[in-house]
């Protein structure tokens, strides 16, 4: 059996972290919650993380957390969650734009999974 994939996610909204942290908490995936760049990182620091989901927005922080957790972590899969289209200096990088769906969220997961050595 393998070990779960640790899945850091970071959005400033509690309902919809709260949601996103239900739909992934499964078998096999152990969700951890940040509300903001300071949390993520304190978190990050004492767990393994496989997989990062954040808001791209600047509020939150998103890219700047992904840059830090990336000089640790190089191939660190980043998905992006946005509100509109036009952000820019997201070009190469997975995002999922709101509104999304239970299958879009779980499909962006799954193609983005990294596989463990």
């Amino acid at each position: 059996m393998s070990a779960p994939l640790n899945v850091l996610v970071i959005v400033q909204d509690d309902d919809l972290r709260a949601l996103i942290t239900r739909i992934l908490a499964r078998p096999g995936c152990n969700v951890l919650d940040a509300g903001n760049a300071a949390e993520a990182l304190g978190v990050a620091s004492s767990t393994e993380i496989d997989l990062l989901l954040t808001e791209a927005s600047p509020a939150v922080q998103g890219r700047t957390i992904a840059e830090r957790l990336r000089e640790r972590i190089a191939r660190l899969p980043v998905l992006y969650v946005i509100d509109h289209p036009d952000l820019t200096g997201l070009e190469g990088e997975s995002t999922l734009r709101k509104p999304f769906s239970r299958d879009e969220l779980e499909r962006a997961i799954a193609a983005l999974r990294p596989v463990r050595e």
